[in-house]
């Protein structure tokens, strides 16, 4: 009996996992108007900025920043941005290298469209961004997450 419950207890814990949203640590930004907003963890810091260029032409900013060094400076929208919302990240996903990775994610605008998604990385030649894609549907602080804790 006691065996069992274990193996029953294991399988639900497994279950419970692979469903709920990850707990992995994180600072966030999420703009949705002109300002600058900063977050960190541990010694990675990020400050976003949307400045206005004119009506619906606005331009976004995320400076990150190791140990109070400026380390990379990009432009998440592209330098297309018709919008205020700037959603930014800095997390704990990728364990191989000794930092947490920067994400951003802003709206592109449009009925069904889209949330444009870069990430940030400590590589051994520096901070790189990898362009994830855009993806439809809503901006939300769930997306993207850590699934599996590893």
């Amino acid at each position: 009996m006691v065996k069992r419950t274990f193996q029953t207890l294991t399988l639900a814990a497994c279950v419970a996992a692979l469903i709920a949203p990850a707990s992995a640590q994180q600072a966030s930004i999420q703009m949705d108007a002109i300002g600058t907003a900063s977050a960190a963890l541990n010694a990675v810091a990020i400050e976003a900025t949307v400045s206005s260029a004119g009506e619906y032409n606005y331009k976004h900013s995320v400076v990150i920043s190791e140990d109070g060094e400026v380390q990379l400076r990009f432009d998440p929208s592209g330098g297309e941005a018709f919008n205020t919302f700037l959603t930014a990240f800095v997390v704990e996903m990728d364990a191989s290298n000794d930092t947490p990775e920067v994400v951003t994610y802003n709206w592109t605008g449009g009925a069904h469209c889209c949330n444009a998604i870069i990430a940030a990385t400590k590589t051994p030649s520096g901070w790189k961004t990898v362009d994830l894609g855009s993806f439809d549907g809503d901006r939300t602080p769930l997306f993207p997450q850590e699934l599996n804790s590893d």
